[in-house]
């Protein structure tokens, strides 16, 4: 018996092929009473029966990548904690006012956030006693909003938290960072709010702005003079 042991293996196809014999193998069938002939010569032939082997192509399953989901805002940096998501619905009275923004398209991530408020308040801020322009406070709030004008992940550095801004459920804060899809950074009209501890030194009120440069720490645009300041 012919056997097949692999899976993999299939039955193409099966055929019986007979072929006469040569004339000169041919003989009459004779009837048993020698002087009784049958009247026709019946030619015997050899039959073969062939099985063609080949292998199939079985098709195997392909795993279906299971998206995955943000694992939320980043929770800590430096001395900065995660403090919530909050509404920034008002456009007269802005959730943080009266500090810096900072974008960085397609590069922008939390951590890069707070690292560029600390680099703005360094760099333009006043301590808290207010001892010249270059003091070393630092903001108090860092936030991220996705700005669907600009379409990039915005950051804001401010002493300001607006009264009228209220804390959400941390799953309106569902856009990705631009430069992390790892980790939410707001949503529309909604802030991912990083602050420092209570007694934290903060820092002043102006406008970084470094448009679409990326690829470089924050502190190298401010030397490099690619970053444009404005009051507001």
């Amino acid at each position: 018996m012919f056997r097949v042991s692999s899976s993999r293996l299939a039955v193409l196809a099966l055929g019986i092929v007979c072929t006469a014999r040569s004339a000169a193998a041919q003989s009459p069938v004779q009837h048993p009473m020698p002087e009784k002939k049958l009247g026709h010569l019946v030619p015997a032939a050899e039959c073969t029966t062939t099985i063609t082997v080949g292998i199939l192509p079985i098709p195997m399953p392909v795993p279906t990548p299971t998206p995955t989901s943000p694992l939320g805002p980043w929770p800590k940096q430096g001395d900065y904690s995660y403090m919530g998501c909050f509404n920034d619905t008002n456009p007269g009275d802005p959730a943080l006012s009266t500090g810096a923004t900072v974008t960085v398209r397609g590069h922008m991530t939390a951590p890069d956030c707070i690292d560029a408020c600390l680099a703005a308040a360094d760099f333009t801020g006043r301590d808290d006693a207010g001892e010249g322009v270059r003091g070393t406070g630092k903001y108090r709030y860092a936030g991220l909003e996705w700005d669907d004008k600009q379409n990039l992940t915005l950051c804001m550095c401010s002493d300001n938290l607006s009264p009228v801004s209220e804390q959400r459920d941390d799953s309106e804060c569902n856009r990705t960072c631009d430069g992390n899809q790892t980790w939410t950074c707001g949503g529309i009209d909604r802030i991912t709010l990083y602050t420092l501890p209570e007694g934290g030194h903060r820092g002043g009120g102006h406008m970084v702005d470094a448009g679409a440069v990326s690829g470089v720490s924050f502190g190298a645009l401010l030397v490099s003079g690619l970053v444009t300041f404005g009051l507001f």
